[in-house]
């Protein structure tokens, strides 16, 4: 059970607009009992590599401490809508959903 602290109020992804037409209202009640059946995913494309993760880091605490180390690693924090890959296969009709790493760490 969700404590009151917990919900926080999220802005829209949509701006919705005066001039669009309502064709149907559903309640969440209804819309949660829907299902679909989707195909296996396909990867359209894949970017970038993914590096070792060294498990020791898991364990660091302040008893068992571990030096941070440099890198020369770039770190992109671009947004899906600004992802340039994403927008050039949005272009098409492939397909209609898309995910950055960012995003798929959330789900």
């Amino acid at each position: 059970m969700h404590n009151r602290q917990d919900i926080r109020d999220r802005d829209a992804s949509v701006d919705i607009k005066s001039s669009w037409k309502i064709l149907e209202e559903i309640e969440f009640i209804r819309l949660s009992k829907l299902s679909k059946t989707v195909g296996k995913p396909v990867d359209l494309l894949t970017c970038g590599q993914l590096r070792y993760y060294d498990r020791g880091w898991d364990r660091v605490n302040s008893k068992q401490e571990k030096p941070l180390t440099h890198t020369d690693k770039v770190f992109h924090t671009v947004t899906t809508t600004e992802d340039p890959n994403i927008r050039e296969l949005a272009k098409g009709d492939t397909a209609n959903v898309f995910g950055t790493d960012a995003i798929l760490t959330c789900a």
